[in-house]
């Protein structure tokens, strides 16, 4: 992409006391920053611009502006130009946060508040015991009409968090109805046994042999059929993914709405004892159908998930902590104090500072892998489990254990971050050979046509006693996400330890997805500037459309290819949820 701004900054603004940074592509070697007010700009600080010591995703100089903390509207300016406006002020992110809860509400399937209506009101399933349940409510997650479990839980993990964090003048009620439309929607999947009905999303009529790798031919065809459902569990991330969810939603309920909070605690905790029984047999995920394009690779996603694997250790520890904060029963402290144990002994360990690797965790015991290659599942529960369980317990005898843990993996962040000019943090790491998304699990014009790998070697592993290096990607699939949940945990280190510098890497997460990044470009549909079309497919009719709110994948090279018009940066439910989270989080 050719770069016409030379200021790259976040589009949106600052809160006051937040480190502030601008990514300089000119040749002036000094910036003054102006106040605009009553249409007189006034110079308020003078700083150097020098080239960043870290070469990484683009060689650049840099400045700070940190010192800079009165509220108002500001500009950057060198001799070769000035940046456009942006806002100092304790509130600057209230706005995004109401258009990205917003879009939960234009997602919503089966209700007149979605973006195309009342839809899918015929999703439903004859059980074996001739139960015929209703399977509707919840949302869309992406640019489609899919409803993945794993993937909307955990968007709304995000929502719910930012719900008890954050009082908005604006609700009214909306969130609660929020999370009740997509708490409907799971509690109608909880078989007698406690696992989830599985679905991909394919309509009643579905001919997989003829249809898969073709499309369906009709683009409304999956509008005005019923899905299929399955009456076979759903991926494990779901299961683990809809405890916290329900558990949220009873926290969030508890005091308004007592008996539905009720009703969701009772279906967190039907899910969790049959995680705890016969869900253990779990071993990573067969697809009943693949979807007729762009999911060949789905299965692989899921192939971190078996017994003692670091992202089961992982998943069941958060679920836990979210159980627990709901019902304090003990039984559930002492679920996150095994599980947390049993990943130290998947730690690559050693000395994080002569070799970053050394915070990364092995997918499992007897694995060649990382935990840390996996989308979706290793930011969101591994690092969160660990700063969960200080905050849960900070004067617990083994808190000095999960300290230790949760800074070597922020410590490792963190040496990523001053690599680049941008202090963003890698989407993805494994041992060399041992990628597992080195060919995609689902279409992207990015990953597929023209991967713009960006990877580097962060240190070694020694997987059985061999030692390998270990690299980082910038640009895997999905890193927005991976972004946004290192944003959340680091800032929660940030408060937990009262360190400034991860309080600091938490904004540049949020920074890059508001426009500071080589394309100066925002990830937040309706916010800030220079979005990439967005990917529609042409799947369905009609598509989705532009949804102020929506959050990207993530934004490379290739997304702003003409070619990738309408292949590239869908939107995706987790992101933001998530993105609600880190702005709950800086704010605190």
């Amino acid at each position: 992409m050719e770069q016409k701004n030379i200021f790259l900054v976040n589009h949106v603004g600052y809160p006051c006391t937040a480190v502030k940074k601008l990514v300089y592509l000119g040749s002036a070697e000094e910036f003054t920053v102006y106040r605009l007010r009553d249409l007189v700009l006034s110079p308020v600080y003078t700083g150097k611009l020098t080239y960043h010591s870290g070469g990484e995703i683009l060689h650049a100089k840099a400045g700070d502006f940190s010192s800079v903390m009165e509220p108002g509207i500001y500009r950057i300016a060198t001799k070769e130009g000035n940046s456009r406006c942006f806002i100092i002020d304790d509130r600057v992110y209230e706005p995004i946060a109401r258009l990205a809860a917003e879009f939960f509400t234009w997602q919503r399937c089966n209700s007149d508040f979605g973006w195309h209506g009342n839809c899918h009101t015929q999703d439903s399933i004859r059980l074996k015991n001739g139960e015929i349940r209703f399977l509707g409510k919840g949302h869309h997650q992406s640019s489609d009409l899919r409803k993945w479990t794993y993937g909307t839980s955990l968007g709304m993990v995000g929502y719910a968090e930012y719900a008890l964090r954050e009082k908005p003048l604006w609700d009214h009620g909306i969130r609660t109805e929020e999370m009740k439309h997509s708490a409907d929607y799971f509690l109608s999947l909880i078989m007698d046994d406690g696992a989830l009905i599985d679905c991909t999303w394919v309509p009643e009529g579905y001919n997989e042999e003829k249809m898969r790798g073709v499309g369906f031919g009709n683009q409304n065809f999956p509008w005005h059929s019923p899905r299929m459902y399955f009456e076979s569990p759903c991926p494990e991330a779901g299961h683990w993914n809809a405890i916290r969810e329900l558990a949220l939603v009873a926290l969030n309920l508890g005091e308004k709405d007592p008996e539905y909070a009720g009703k969701c605690l009772e279906g967190a905790k039907k899910i969790w004892n049959y995680l705890e029984g016969p869900g253990k047999k779990l071993n990573g995920y067969k697809i009943p159908v693949f979807p007729p394009l762009g999911h060949d690779g789905i299965e692989k996603y899921f192939k971190g998930f078996y017994e003692e694997s670091a992202l089961r250790h992982g998943s069941r520890a958060a679920a836990a902590q979210t159980l627990y904060r709901v019902t304090k029963e003990e039984v559930y402290y002492h679920a996150s104090k095994e599980s947390l144990r049993k990943l130290a002994a998947l730690k690559v360990g050693g000395n994080t500072i002569d070799n970053p690797a050394a915070a990364c965790y092995y997918e499992s015991g007897e694995a060649e892998g990382l935990a840390n290659n996996y989308i979706y599942f290793f930011c969101t529960t591994i690092p969160q489990a660990y700063a969960g369980a200080i905050e849960l317990w900070p004067d617990d005898k083994e808190t000095a254990f999960w300290l230790e843990s949760a800074r070597n993996i922020a410590d490792q962040l963190t040496e990523v971050t001053q690599r680049n000019p941008f202090g963003r943090s890698p989407g993805s790491w494994y041992i060399e050979g041992n990628d597992v998304f080195e060919t995609p699990g689902c279409f992207s014009f990015s990953t597929n046509e023209k991967p713009a790998f960006q990877k580097f070697q962060i240190g070694t592993a020694r997987p059985q006693g061999e030692e390998k290096a270990v690299w980082y990607d910038y640009n895997s699939f999905c890193f927005n996400l991976d972004l946004l949940a290192n944003g959340v945990f680091l800032a929660k280190m940030g408060r937990l330890t009262n360190n400034p510098r991860y309080r600091e890497a938490a904004q540049r997460q949020l920074d890059w997805i508001l426009g500071l990044n080589p394309f100066d470009a925002s990830n937040v549909e309706g916010v800030g500037y220079n979005h990439p079309h967005r990917g529609i497919f042409g799947e369905f009719f009609p598509p989705v459309p532009q949804i102020p709110g929506g959050v990207y994948t993530g934004i490379t090279e290739e997304s702003f290819s003409m070619e990738a018009q309408g292949y590239d940066c869908e939107y995706d439910m987790p992101m933001a949820g998530w993105l609600l989270y880190l702005l709950a989080e800086l704010v605190k």
